[in-house]
């Protein structure tokens, strides 16, 4: 009988332990994305999120949105025409002085035109529809009395327009001296700058749905407030970016356009490439893109793609920091979907416990190269478990000299002193679970088993140091 045993040390250099909670889990795939996906992955995002992890079953698409970026898709041509609709609609109502209809029509035309920012961008004849709605909106808020919100829609109008001018003859006198006075009270303040910078030469910059440059801009005099910077590279659409730019600062924006091409927020949360190879060529180093944008030393990503001879569910941990895959699994969805215990073993590897049987772990190599072999000659379970043996008291002498010289002074003047307990005591106990590991791959070494299968796998730790991890069957 074979048994499966993963033994782990993870030495790291300011403590010991894994600690991958709120790390997120996206999905990636390549092609056509099949109905069956959501399916066959939510059971395993399921899994993650009751671990700690944020997938998109717990409001990941919802931090992307607001952490990195939001989708740069345009509206349907139906929800287009319904927001246009209801600018038109509210342009009539104040007209005819109906003003609290004014304000309602007006400001649901902008909010869904804005829910797509990227729309406008693509569409620039609508940028007409929202100048009036702005102006719509500022002088039937006034009308009412609502101050604050007539001021605040005539600012972001002159932010967003700053290459048009306000029409007396359009609007009246009365909007024409609201526009005045708002821009006297912005022209008080300092003005700030926007600098974007995108690594594709070749891209289209858009800020707040104006075409402003290709390849970056570096904007100045600009009224304090929120911008919305939109790429695009072709008829390829990309991602929106929200800034803020302060009064008397200019604020800075790189956009990493082979990231704004593949992230999704959705229809799906995660990466998408047009084929097998971008994926497994662009998604370590996107993956670790997102995962720092997020404010995440690692990111989980996971997907339905060919594995040997059949499609399975293959899941990656991927280090921000190096852009590497540390841990990999895979697990088989043909003839039929995967047993509810099976996902939760996937799961339970991902986040760092030994595998069990049923799923194949991907050798993987960090900055390290992975080690495997296929077999080995009588009596190397032996050598195996006095060398597993040998780190495990090599770590429990080292956890004792961490904790003898805790509290003792690191200088002269004993001004700091060393805190290594923690330290110690993590050595301590791996170096304990390695001795009693290898005293157990001792006693059952065995002549007549069939030949093993053997897995080293090096990479950088969760937080600091490195890990180190043994794999064997027998």
């Amino acid at each position: 009988m074979r048994l499966p045993v993963m033994i782990s040390i993870a030495l790291m250099v300011l403590g010991a332990g894994v600690a991958r909670a709120g790390a997120p889990v996206v999905e990636a795939h390549a092609g056509d994305r099949t109905s069956d996906v959501d399916y066959l992955l939510s059971p395993f995002f399921d899994e993650l999120a009751k671990r700690g992890y944020s997938t998109p079953k717990n409001g990941l698409a919802t931090k992307i949105e607001a952490a990195v970026s939001q989708t740069g898709d345009s509206l349907p041509e139906s929800e287009i025409k319904g927001a246009t609709l209801l600018l038109d609609r509210g342009y009539q109502a104040w007209i005819t002085g109906n003003f609290d209809q004014a304000v309602e029509l007006t400001q649901n035309g902008l909010d869904l035109l804005l829910s797509r920012p990227a729309t406008i961008a693509r569409r620039q004849s609508l940028r007409d529809k929202t100048f009036r709605g702005y102006a719509v909106l500022g002088l039937a808020n006034k009308r009412q009395g609502d101050m604050r919100n007539a001021n605040a829609a005539m600012a972001q109008l002159l932010r967003a327009f700053p290459d048009r001018e306000y029409s007396r003859k359009q609007f009246g006198p009365e909007g024409h001296n609201l526009y005045l006075q708002v821009k006297a009270e912005l022209d008080k303040e300092p003005k700030g700058g926007l600098t974007v910078t995108v690594d594709d030469p070749s891209t289209v910059v858009f800020i707040n749905g104006r075409y402003v440059a290709i390849g970056g801009a570096k904007l100045g005099n600009l009224y304090p407030g929120p911008y919305r910077v939109y790429v695009q590279k072709g008829d390829m659409p990309g991602r929106v970016h929200e800034v803020e730019v302060k009064g008397g600062e200019s604020a800075t924006l790189t956009i990493h356009w082979q990231l704004d091409r593949a992230l999704r927020s959705r229809d799906m949360v995660g990466l998408s490439f047009s084929d097998g190879d971008d994926l497994a060529a662009l998604s370590p180093a996107l993956g670790a893109k997102m995962a720092t944008l997020l404010g995440a030393n690692q990111i989980v990503v996971v997907g339905i793609r060919p594995h040997g001879h059949s499609d399975a569910m293959v899941a990656s941990v991927i280090d921000a920091r190096t852009a590497t895959v540390v841990r990999s699994a895979a697990l088989a969805i043909v003839p039929s979907p995967p047993a509810e215990a099976a996902i939760a073993a996937l799961a339970a590897f991902i986040d760092g416990e030994p595998p069990t049987s049923g799923i194949q772990v991907i050798a993987t190599g960090g900055t390290a190269p992975a080690v495997a072999d296929t077999g080995a000659s009588f009596g190397s379970k032996k050598i195996i478990a006095l060398g597993v043996g040998g780190a495990g008291v090599a770590a429990i002498v080292a956890g004792g000299v961490f904790f003898a010289i805790n509290g003792n002074c690191q200088d002269v003047d004993c001004e700091t002193v060393y805190q290594t307990a923690p330290l110690g005591i993590g050595l301590s106990v791996a170096g304990a679970a390695a001795v009693g590991a290898g005293v157990y791959l001792w006693l059952t070494a065995d002549d007549g088993d069939a030949p093993p299968a053997t897995a080293v796998a090096v990479g950088p730790g969760p937080q600091h140091g490195w890990f180190v991890t043994y794999g064997r069957t027998f």
